[in-house]
This record gives structure tokens, C-alpha cells and sequence, in this order.
């Protein structure tokens, strides 16, 4: 599912991705955006043609949003060329039960007592 939304005033197109494990941030968008980031070991990633690359950082704590709605969360930082971010399972397990509706292109989740729609 993609969404367009917003990092520091930066369009950025997002793809929620129940495919991947982590959350990831493309590097130019945490360069243009002017994000700061943490070096780590490289968390091996496995992209969707089968290559693997590793991720040149992390950026913690980042808020974006989309669609009326803002999240805070942390990112790796990987080269991801048809979007500008990935959101993973690793966002997706925060925010319990999810409705979904692949027809309409619609996802659905309560959180902190407060429904989203997406």
C-alpha cells in the first residue's frame, strides 16, 4: 500500500510493506530532510529482485506524517529507489489489530484509544 506523506516538510512517498521486517528510510531523504543519524553494524537486508544490501545507518525517533495522521518512529537507512520510505512489520506490530481492505485500498487500526484510517 503506498501513501504520500510528510518528513520535516518533505514529500515523501511511503510504502506500508507487510513483506518487510524493518523500517526503512531512503538516504536521500535523511540527507535532504537533515535527519540526524546514528552509525551501526549494518543490518543485512534482502530487497525484493533477491540481492542484499546493508543499511548505512539508523535515524531515531523520527516524526512524520500521512494523511492527517503522525507517527514517531526509528528507521534504517538503506538505498530503496521506488520510495522514499518502507514501513515494516516492525511498525506494523505496534498498532494491534489491523483492518484491512485490499479492494478499497484501506487500512484501519485503533491507537492509544484513538482510530486511524489510512
Amino acid at each position: 500500500m503506498r501513501i504520500l506523506g510528510h518528513v520535516n516538510g518533505y514529500v515523501v512517498v511511503i510504502l506500508i510493506d507487510t513483506g518487510s521486517t524493518h523500517n526503512f528510510m531512503d538516504l536521500s531523504i535523511q540527507l535532504r530532510a537533515h535527519l540526524p543519524s546514528q552509525s551501526t553494524l549494518g543490518l543485512l537486508v534482502r530487497v525484493a529482485n533477491g540481492d542484499t544490501l546493508f543499511s548505512i545507518g539508523k535515524c531515531e525517533d523520527i516524526q512524520f506524517h500521512m494523511q492527517g495522521n503522525t507517527f514517531r518512529i526509528d528507521f534504517y537507512v538503506l538505498t530503496l529507489g521506488e520510495c522514499d520510505i518502507v514501513l515494516g512489520v516492525q511498525w506494523l506490530r505496534t498498532l494491534g489489530p489491523i483492518l484491512w481492505d485490499f479492494v478499497q485500498l484501506r487500512m484501519e487500526f485503533s491507537l492509544l484509544d484513538f482510530k486511524h484510517v489510512l
